[in-house]
């Protein structure tokens, strides 16, 4: 579906009931992307079952991005400690729908 980093370009919401859960924003910069993740500093997931989720958010910098195969793999930086990192892939479905996965 994608061909190129500027197709990843925009925000993305992962919403639990009313709240915000996950938001990526992706931005174009030149041939690279950058950006943030915010979520919450502390959760568990198993599935679709969510729990323990805290209600401090932390705001990563997107540090790297590359289009592998039919998704992009980005890696999340913590301000606080540069060599905390998180890599996710996140693939667009259509033009409404995305999945993010941690790697």
């Amino acid at each position: 579906m994608a061909s190129g980093t500027q197709d990843y370009a925009g925000q993305y919401v992962l919403r639990l009931g009313t709240r915000n859960y996950f938001v990526l924003d992706l931005h174009q910069s030149g041939s690279q992307l950058t950006g943030t993740l915010s979520r919450p500093l502390h959760s568990f997931s198993l599935g679709t079952f969510f729990s323990d989720i805290s209600s401090e958010i932390i705001t990563e910098s997107v540090s790297s991005a590359v289009i592998s195969a039919d998704h992009l793999h980005f890696v999340a930086t913590k301000a606080s400690d540069a060599t905390d990192k998180d890599e996710y892939d996140l693939k667009l479905l259509s033009a409404t729908q995305a999945s993010l996965e941690m790697t």
